[in-house]
């Protein structure tokens, strides 16, 4: 006689088939999600590559391009005039802390703003300067009196190569093809920059952007979703193994006979 609560193997056996086919179902909804998800990042992708293209051919362009290559010839002038005034730069400091804490170098509050400006930037201290640079000339004079003075003390040979500098630029000119240089590059930059197709053109990198930041965001939505279809997925075939795992035993229970369910 078996007992009340006792499966009996049919029925044991219409439990195993409904689990299964439950399984089945489920792994069969995951793997159409796992598809949907795939294609949907695909198009995400392209759409990130077709934008970004466009901000590649964008940029290539006539206006943009020009401003690039003004911005490269800005880099190279702004190399030319430090290299030029490379054994100034410490007595430019010196003189710079001088002014700051009153020790009497003599500039005036345009000539300090001046000065720091050929510290930080020397294109653009020279792009902003008249014709002979006059403000650079009344630096380079005060500071020469304060070297002479003993107010703004180097050494020796640091002394001698900042004089043979102050030298060249006041009696030599040697920095007036470069600021006029300077000059003339500052002004096609803003020339080119607010030309209308340059205007219209940094709107539509704007808004090429925009779209890659709001496709990026959704990739990473979608990229969050398939792991964890990913991982319902795997989990689902590992319980799919121990169902199957689990019916071979109920068989041989019942039957005394090993099968293998594939």
């Amino acid at each position: 006689m078996v007992e009340r609560n006792a499966e009996l193997p049919n029925e044991r056996i219409c439990k195993d088939q409904n689990s299964g086919r439950n399984l089945e179902t489920q792994l069969a909804n995951l793997k159409e999600q796992k598809a949907r998800t795939e294609a949907e990042k695909a198009s995400v992708d392209k759409e990130i590559a077709e934008a970004r293209q466009r901000i590649v051919d964008l940029k290539s362009k006539g206006g943009l391009n020009q401003l690039d290559q003004i911005s490269k010839e800005i880099e190279s002038l702004n190399m030319e005039a430090k290299q030029i005034l490379h054994h100034l730069q410490k007595p430019f400091i010196k003189l710079q802390a001088l002014s700051i804490h009153g020790g009497g170098s003599g500039l005036t509050q345009d000539e300090l703003r001046k000065l720091n400006l050929y510290l930080e930037n020397p294109f653009e201290a020279l792009a902003t300067e008249e014709a002979a640079y006059p403000l650079l000339r009344q630096i380079l004079q005060k500071l020469s009196h304060s070297m002479t003075s003993g107010k703004l003390m180097l050494k020796p040979d640091k002394m001698r190569k900042a004089e043979q500098a102050i030298e060249g630029i006041l009696r030599e000119n040697s920095l007036t093809s470069l600021n006029q240089k300077c000059i003339d590059a500052m002004t096609r930059k803003r020339q080119v920059s607010a030309s209308a197709e340059i205007l219209e053109t940094r709107n539509d990198l704007a808004r090429l952007q925009e779209q890659i930041e709001r496709f990026e965001r959704r990739k990473t939505s979608i990229e969050s979703e398939e792991s964890a279809v990913e991982r319902a997925h795997n989990e689902t075939l590992e319980k799919m193994r121990n169902h199957r795992s689990q019916i071979e035993k109920n068989i041989f229970a019942f039957l005394t006979k090993r099968v293998r369910i594939e």
